[in-house]
């Protein structure tokens, strides 16, 4: 996933990302049943508001939305979650015409882990109650090579 962070001012900031699976449209035979992978593209955006003033203990609220499509037919997200001092965080997304989740997590040395719970809200709600997902994820920090450049003219001592 291709994703940009744009700073706005110091405490507010935008992020955009966008990502594909299945790109190739691979299938595979499989007795006499031939299954095939459709292509998907995925494109997210948000908004980091600071509520708390204090540096220390920041409280953000990120609304933020995701596209699902297969350029063919597109699936809408909504969700807004609250962060409080890049550890804790919490939230509420609608799928469009589909559910409602809450989920909650929490930040650690580069992990988040959190867990989400799925209320159907679509006619499938006749048959299920929902479901609960629980995840893990790393977030590598990429820093850029800064290059230090020696000036050895004696103008510039």
């Amino acid at each position: 996933m291709l994703i940009s962070e744009f700073n706005i001012s110091n405490d507010k900031k935008i992020y955009l990302g966008f990502s594909g699976t299945n790109l190739l449209e691979s299938s595979t035979d499989i007795g006499n049943v031939r299954y095939g992978q459709k292509r998907n593209f995925y494109l997210t955006a948000g908004y980091y508001i600071k509520l708390m003033e204090k540096q220390k203990k920041a409280l953000y609220l990120i609304p933020s939305m995701l596209v699902k499509s297969d350029l063919i037919n597109a699936q809408f997200e909504f969700n807004t979650r609250m962060e409080y001092n890049n550890l804790y965080w919490a939230g509420v997304s609608y799928r469009y015409q589909d559910a409602v989740a809450v989920l909650a997590g929490v930040n650690f040395n580069g992990f988040r882990i959190g867990a989400s719970y799925d209320l159907t809200t679509s006619y499938l709600s006749q048959v299920s109650n929902g479901s609960i997902e629980v995840f893990l994820g790393y977030c590598y920090p990429i820093r850029p090579k800064v290059k230090l450049n020696s000036l050895f003219n004696t103008r510039y001592l």
